[in-house]
Formats: structure tokens, sequence, C-alpha cells
């Protein structure tokens, strides 16, 4: 299939977007600027049409070359509208954003993004000067870059083909992630054909095994140090197999070679960190951004701790303090109003005062001194908790939810057990301490969903 085979025609309408000019192509699709119709917006829209198993049809639809490729084809549409639908879900400056997302009938999957101007680092390079980036330059979009990359990882989310083709620096200096591989990966696991879906320099031996679930974050670290390399360089990294069988038969590593043979007028800590990245077994690379950055950070002397960050689970940022600080401010003074109201109390139910008698009093089941042990154990018991939480130990959640079985249990007593509604005072004595019930519910409730509050403050 020649190029001018593949491409839509100028002025042709896929939905609303008229095309004005061929972006670019690759091997599973075409990228094209197009204009909204409905507001004029300039957009590119990227068609989906895999070389390999489909072609451009004589009505301008996309199918596949063949019958026995036609599944095959379906399974890849349906691949990359799922590659769309991961990618809408960012909204990060360093991701490519998805406006919109669609099929056409008897044909193929496209989806919108809007129309940046700029170039890929890869036209980028080759205009630098001897076809290299020094140092300052690579950690300016190597630490936005990141900012991305650390997003889409956060969300379980692999990028799979990052290369210096796939980086598009705007206009204004910031990079941005474009053409995931997710869809190819996953077309590559059902059809077999991983070798046509990954680029040879930027992806680590595991990208060619059709075991998906050794591939991780340190998969796309590699592809990284590979983009690092090419930078620094000019040169095309070496594929991974390659470097495998050389180191296999005994031979020096190549890629090594070439570093020993180029002056790249950089700190030997950004080429170790680079080295690090490259490494070729899985577990002994750099494993995730956040060691990635860690490492970075300390090669410029922003940083002189070496402990790599913990990556948190996927799809939760952990707990704030700004959340711990909230709670502290709410318990505090629920205890301070609650030890002002039961000395109050306590010096009323002690004062003997016949011309203003105790509403306990006019109760024959329960006294003074049971209302009094009641508010002591729940002062002790929430002055406890507190302390256990400022300590930030989890023993305080035990004590907070025995403050809220002391609280329903005498609430239950009073309800069931005396004469409370023939008496004004001992219904607004039940609201204000069912309210101070409620809130200690809600205490608990949270200590209980944030238990690692503990260990994220400590």
């Amino acid at each position: 299939m020649s190029d001018g085979d593949i491409y839509l025609p100028i002025g042709h309408y896929v939905k609303d977007y008229q095309i004005i000019a061929v972006l670019g192509s690759g091997g599973f699709g075409v990228t094209y600027k197009a204009e909204d119709s409905r507001n004029g917006d300039i957009v590119a829209v990227k068609e989906y049409i895999p070389g390999h198993c489909a072609m451009r049809l004589a009505n301008l639809n996309v199918g596949p070359r063949e019958r026995s490729m036609a599944e095959t084809f379906a399974k890849g549409v349906d691949s990359f509208l799922q590659e769309a639908q991961t990618l809408a879900q960012f909204t990060h400056p360093n991701i490519v954003p998805i406006k919109r997302y669609f099929t056409l009938p008897s044909s193929t999957a496209y989806f919108v993004m809007p129309f940046f101007e700029g170039k890929t680092l890869a036209e980028l390079v080759r205009e630098s000067p001897g076809g290299r980036q020094n140092e300052v330059e690579i950690r300016i979009w190597l630490e936005e870059l990141m900012k991305g990359l650390k997003e889409i990882h956060a969300k379980g989310v692999l990028h799979r083909d990052i290369k210096p083709e796939n980086i598009f620096v705007k206009s204004h200096g910031d990079p941005m992630l474009i053409d995931f591989g997710s869809a190819r990966n996953a077309l590559a696991l059902y059809s077999r054909t991983v070798s046509s879906v990954l680029t040879p320099g930027y992806a680590p031996p595991e990208q060619y095994s059709s075991v998906a679930n050794i591939q991780g974050p340190w998969t796309d670290i590699y592809a990284v140090g590979a983009v690092i390399y090419f930078c620094l360089t000019g040169i095309q990294p070496i594929d991974s197999l390659q470097r495998q069988v050389e180191i296999m038969n005994g031979d020096p590593d190549p890629m090594a070679e070439n570093l020993k043979n180029i002056n790249l007028g950089v700190t030997d800590n950004l080429q170790k960190v680079m080295e690090k990245a490259l490494i070729l077994p899985r577990k002994d690379r750099i494993q995730s951004v956040y060691e990635l950055k860690s490492k970075l950070d300390k090669t410029d002397g922003r940083k002189n701790d070496t402990t790599p960050e913990p990556t948190p689970p996927v799809g939760t940022d952990g707990v704030k303090k700004k959340h711990f600080t909230g709670f502290l401010a709410v318990v505090c003074l629920i205890l301070v109003a609650r030890i002002i109201v039961s000395v109050a109390m306590a010096a009323d139910f002690l004062s003997g005062n016949n011309d203003a008698p105790s509403v306990l009093d006019r109760t024959t089941d329960l006294s003074r001194s049971s209302y009094y042990v009641y508010y002591l154990c729940s002062l002790i018991l929430e002055a406890i908790g507190l302390s256990l939480f400022l300590a930030k130990r989890r023993l305080s959640i035990l004590f907070y939810d025995m403050v809220f079985v002391l609280h329903a249990a005498f609430f239950t007593y009073i309800f069931f057990a005396t004469a409370f509604p023939y008496f004004p005072d001992l219904i607004y004595l039940m609201k204000i301490n069912f309210s101070v019930s409620l809130i200690y519910l809600a205490i608990q409730i949270y200590l209980h969903k944030s238990k690692n509050v503990f260990d994220t403050l400590r």
C-alpha cells in the first residue's frame, strides 16, 4: 500500500471534521489536521488504519485486507477505542488530551485531539547543533515528561511506545506524551505479531514477550533511558534483543561500548541514571518514575536523600496531612466543649440545690452519681483517644469506638429506663448528647476507613 492509498483526500469530512492536511502516519494510523465544522476549531484527528491487516477501500472506508484478517482488524478497532477511553480520563498538560472518539459504520475508529503548534522531540534533536542535545536541554523536557508519566502510571496505565517521535514539544516548550502503544500491545497479544507493534531500540526485552504481566512502569523507564541515549548521542539505540544476544555470546554490551567512544559532555550521575534505566533484566532496572526522579534530583544537587519515594497504590494519592490537621481541630474543639459542659453539669448535680432540683432527681432509675460516672468515663476515654491520635497510634481507634459505644448505651438507658417524655430538661440533655454521639460516629467511621493515616504521617 502506498502512502497515497492510505490518506483521506483533503476536504473530505469525517463526521463533523473536514480534513485540511496530513500531519503524519505510522504503522497503525494516520493523523490529520482538520477543522471542526460546528465551531471552526482546528483539531487533530487520528484514524486507525493498521497497514499489516487493513487498507483503504474504494469508498474511502477502511476494511480488512483479507477476509482472514477481519477478526484481527475488529479487535484492533476495539483496542484503539479503549485507548481513547483511557486517555480521555486524563487532564494533564503532559498527556495528549482526547476531545472525542467514535467509529464510522463499516469502517474504522477515530479520536479527536486539540491541535498544537510544535515539533516532536525527534525533529528538535535533528535540528540541534551536531544532531544532539546537551544536558540542560534534556533535563528541561525530562522533568516535565516525568510528571505525565507519573500520572498515567498512578492509574495503572503504561505508554508502551515512548520514543522521540511520540514526545511532542509544544511551541512554548512543554513536552507531551502522544500515540500511546496500549492498543497495539493488546492487538499484538491477540495476533501474536509482537515485533510489528513496538519500536526496536526503545522496547525492553519483556515487550517482545507475549506475557503481559511482566510489563510495568519499568518498561516505560527503559524507553525513557533509550530516549535520553538518543538525545545525547544522536544515534538510534541498539535493539534490546541484539544486546542480549551479544552479552549471551560473551561479547560486551554494544550500547555500553558506544557510550565509551562518545564524549557525552554530561555529569557522570546523569549518565549513570541513563545506564540504570537501560539495564536489560527488568528487576535490576529503575522501577518507577519516583525512583527515576529521585536519582535525577540528586544529580543536580536539589536533593540529598537517596531513598526512592515509595510508589503509591494505583488510583490513590494516600491520606493528606491536611485531613489530619482538620480532624485534630474538630476533636480538640469537641473535647474542650465537653469539658466545660461536664464541669457545669457536675457542679449542678453535686450542688444539692433543693430550689432547683436536677431533672435526674425526678427519676427513679437514674441517679446523679451514675450520670456523673458516665460523663467522667467518656471524658477519660476521649482524652486517651486524643492523646493516642496525637502520637499517631492505631490504638486510638479502639478508644473512639469505646466512646461511641458508651454514648449509645447511655442514650438507650435514658430512653427506655427513665420518664424522659415528662421532663423537658432531660429531652434537651438527650439532644445535646445525641449530637455529640453522631459526631463521634463520624469520627469512628473516618478512622476505620483511614487506618493508613498513621503510617502515612509517621
